[in-house]
């Protein structure tokens, strides 16, 4: 193995996925489980997103360039479904009484994809295949999934002071925070789509 490759990679990737970034949103869109329910979501989430980097390194190319979709697109797509989803959190939609979140749902959309790999995330380890290697890559991806389990699981306890009134509070204020990343990746696209 290239160990300052896998250093890279790793670095690399723990920028873009964003594990402590992400523990707001988390949190956000868990709120109303238990705490096993919780361990559930964090644990499908990081799996479910590892299973879908694995994918994109063997065979994101080759899928993009099949149905003639470029990374800028899918920023866009990635975007938009993330933005409806923030609309729901600072609306309120997702609060008790309002719609049922199956904890299924929100491991696989948004804290899977597009949060975790998300389109960032996707074209990082495309372009970190393809230029370091597929083993430091894999690597990397693994213990950045691992990290990422770890530091949900231990996100309880910094929200848990907080109580139900102040996570609703900030779960507005993480609506905001999400919608505007939506809006940022929606922009990467078109500019990407602009100057290609």
């Amino acid at each position: 193995m290239n160990y300052a490759g896998f250093v890279q990679a790793f670095i690399m990737l723990f920028v873009v996925f964003d594990a402590i970034g992400n523990v707001p949103a988390f949190q956000a869109f868990t709120f109303r489980m238990t705490s096993a329910e919780r361990r559930r979501v964090a644990k499908q989430s990081v799996l479910v997103a590892g299973v879908v980097l694995l994918a994109f390194m063997l065979l994101g190319r080759l899928l993009f360039d099949a149905i003639n979709v470029s990374v800028a697109d899918f920023k866009i797509a990635a975007g938009i479904v993330l933005f409806i989803l923030s609309v729901e959190l600072v609306l309120g939609q997702l609060e008790p009484g309002m719609r049922k979140v199956e904890a299924e749902d929100v491991a696989i959309v948004p804290l899977a994809t597009p949060l975790l790999a998300g389109p960032g995330s996707i074209s990082t380890v495309i372009y970190l295949v393809e230029a370091i290697g597929f083993v430091e890559t894999l690597t990397s991806v693994a213990l950045n999934v691992f990290l990422t389990y770890l530091i949900f699981r231990s996100s309880e306890k910094l929200f848990s002071f907080l109580g139900r009134n102040g996570v609703r509070a900030i779960t507005r204020i993480i609506g905001l925070i999400i919608a505007s990343m939506a809006i940022a990746i929606i922009r990467e696209g078109l500019e990407a789509l602009l100057f290609m």
